[in-house]
């Protein structure tokens, strides 16, 4: 059975707005909290690079402006909604080198899939995160998503 990440784009910029907006809501939100949060959308970047075959290597963010965030979500969100039209029903194999320059084969499936849980994984994190900080974590679970669309 294959799956289907038609939705992924739209869910990404909807699960990752929300989790910015979320992260203002805590006094003391701890700086870890925004590096992860860097850190989920530059690896969505490098993900989608790789699919397309360019090298694109990210260290961990040692800065954060917040502020530049929601143009990374946005532009995350179009670029896969681009990469999954031209991408249509095919899944290929997809050869890449990671940040240790070991190098794997995955299928365009399976890396897609690996996008979407890194996300859940670290907005869990940083939901976390905001509440120990005092702010109010919203829920960006894909359900949630898929319901809200009906």
């Amino acid at each position: 059975m294959s799956m289907n990440f038609q939705r992924l784009p739209e869910y990404l910029r909807w699960a990752n707005r929300r989790m910015l907006e979320s992260m203002k809501t805590a006094p003391a939100l701890e700086q870890r909290a925004w590096e992860i949060a860097k850190h989920l959308l530059e690896a969505e970047w490098l993900w989608l690079e790789r699919l397309q075959g360019r090298v694109c290597n990210i260290s961990w963010p040692k800065e954060v402006d917040p502020a530049e965030l929601p143009n990374a979500v946005q532009r995350n969100a179009s670029a896969y909604a681009d990469y999954l039209a031209r991408l249509g029903n095919s899944s290929p194999l997809v050869t890449y080198a990671n940040s240790k320059g070991e190098t794997f084969t995955n299928s365009a499936q399976d890396i897609l899939a690996q996008v979407f849980s890194h996300g859940c994984y670290h907005r869990g994190q940083i939901a976390a995160m905001i509440k120990r900080g005092g702010g109010t974590p919203v829920l960006t679970d894909y359900i949630f998503y898929v319901r809200e669309q009906r």
